[in-house]
């Protein structure tokens, strides 16, 4: 859990809402599958470039795309987890929340009595077996800012759940 930026926690103070309880990007991706590809992409480009001298207007940009592309998208990732970056924030504190949505220039703080919650269950078919699986995302809706952003599960589902129950009414599932 990151530290929020101080413009954040200015703003909870302003509105009491206590202290933070969890801080981050809402249904965010590790850097796992960025590290694997990269790994994948230099092994690639090496072989691409092996047999350049069988398959040169070929193999020559195929190897430089597949080494250069992956540490773009991992330097683009790790940019993306800076504190003041430009991906939407989501910060919870004990008595509510405060949402940063860079690509809007936007700024949601809400104390949890005026957050609602609905559960949409979405039925997607399996990639290989052809079994169909059922998934379920929490949308959090606030008074007068619409649907802030959705909630796939995890520790965060947890948090959200937990302080707008606690909240009492206008927080419903």
């Amino acid at each position: 859990m990151g530290e929020p930026p101080a413009r954040v926690r200015l703003l909870a103070a302003d509105r009491g809402f206590g202290a933070l309880v969890w801080s981050g990007v809402p249904n965010a991706v590790g850097t796992g599958p960025m590290v694997a590809l990269a790994g994948a992409g230099a092994a690639l480009g090496a072989a691409g470039t092996a047999a350049a001298v069988l398959w040169l207007p070929v193999a020559v940009p195929a190897g430089v795309l597949l080494t250069a592309v992956p540490p773009a998208l991992l330097w683009w990732r790790l940019r993306q987890r800076r504190p003041d970056g430009p991906r939407r924030r989501l910060h919870c504190f004990e008595r509510g929340l405060v949402y940063v949505d860079p690509p809007a220039g936007k700024v949601y703080a809400h104390p949890w009595r005026e957050v609602r919650l609905t559960v949409r269950a979405t039925t997607v078919a399996s990639d290989y077996t052809g079994v169909p699986t059922r998934l379920r995302s929490l949308d959090v809706w606030a008074e007068g800012a619409g649907r802030l952003f959705s909630v796939g599960g995890g520790e965060l589902w947890t948090v959200v759940t937990d302080r707008v129950t606690e909240a009492g009414p206008g927080g419903t599932l």
